[in-house]
């Protein structure tokens, strides 16, 4: 159990900076695209309420969350294995 408590904070270190990657990442994608992934992931919105909210049809509401969690996925790993490198 000591070793678990030990561990604890260098894992709370280590997820600020993860999480300032995500907002980085978040802040650089398409305002559609952040718009849409914030109201379904943050608010729980369902994609029709986000589709009247945007004023955009269902499948289009789809795409830009798709589209926007496929980027920030991919810019975060790709910030974490540079900053690895480093």
């Amino acid at each position: 159990m000591q070793n678990a408590a030990r561990s604890a904070p260098n894992q709370e270190f280590r997820a600020v900076p993860s999480l300032q990657l995500v907002e980085v990442a978040l802040l650089q994608l398409p305002s559609d695209q952040r718009r849409a992934l914030l109201l379904s992931r943050v608010e729980s919105l369902s994609y029709h309420e986000i589709a009247d909210r945007l004023k955009s049809s269902i499948g289009g509401v789809k795409s830009l969350v798709y589209r926007a969690t496929a980027t920030l996925r991919r810019d975060v790993a790709d910030a974490l294995q540079a900053a690895r490198l480093t």
